[in-house]
């Protein structure tokens, strides 16, 4: 049976905006190692029936990866630079289903119809993740709870570069701690910490989506 890690974004079960599986952890699985090098996962035509968008990206697998993320992955002895680092806000996209205890309350922008009155402008789309945090091309941010699911990339002097519905880009700086722990490689960093009375957490709930309106 094929793993989720080993599926993502190579089937219709596990459709994605983007294929394949990154991993800081010190013993890859075989089944996995390449996605961490290769651009294929990212432009590559066999993937556009499961959702891939590189179609689009006139082949410039650059746009995936911030020049800041100098994260490599051993191969054959080799230190070797992956090749994304940009990960998709996870309440937006086909199929999405958000992170929340009661998914029935927040809006899923599942097409641009969706977005409404300042939504666009206030909605990010994409965002620098980790190194050590990324691994799907979601980052999900919980609702509900005080805590964080996905960490955001820090890169730029504690800022993370994030791109919005309305077209337009930027960064945003972080300003807790505990956003913005040392980078633990080898599989080091635990996700889904609990994080309360996190300023950060707060801005990513009212830049990730809505309440429905009843």
């Amino acid at each position: 049976m094929t793993s989720p890690e080993a599926a993502a974004g190579k089937s219709l079960e596990n459709s994605s905006w983007v294929a394949g599986w990154l991993s800081t952890s010190g013993g890859i699985p075989t089944v996995i190692l390449s996605d961490q090098t290769n651009i294929l996962m990212l432009t590559g035509e066999k993937y556009r029936p499961f959702g891939s968008i590189g179609g689009y990206m006139n082949k410039n697998y650059h746009v995936y990866r911030c020049p800041a993320d100098k994260s490599t992955v051993m191969i054959r002895s080799r230190a070797l630079p992956r090749v994304r680092s940009i990960s998709m806000n996870a309440f937006v996209g086909y199929r999405t289903r958000g992170w929340s205890s009661d998914g029935s309350r927040w809006i899923k922008f599942r097409k641009q119809s969706d977005f409404t009155g300042s939504s666009p402008a206030k909605t990010f789309v994409y965002l620098d993740e980790r190194e050590d945090s990324i691994n799907d091309g979601a980052f999900y941010v919980s609702m509900d709870a005080a805590q964080i699911i996905d960490f955001p990339a820090s890169y730029h002097n504690g800022s993370a570069g994030l791109a919005y519905a309305d077209g337009h880009a930027g960064f945003h700086k972080w300003v807790d701690p505990r956003t913005m722990p040392g980078i633990k490689r080898n599989g080091g960093l635990s996700l889904m910490v609990i994080s309360r009375q996190n300023a950060d957490i707060d801005w990513l709930r009212e830049h990730t989506t809505l309440r429905v309106s009843r």
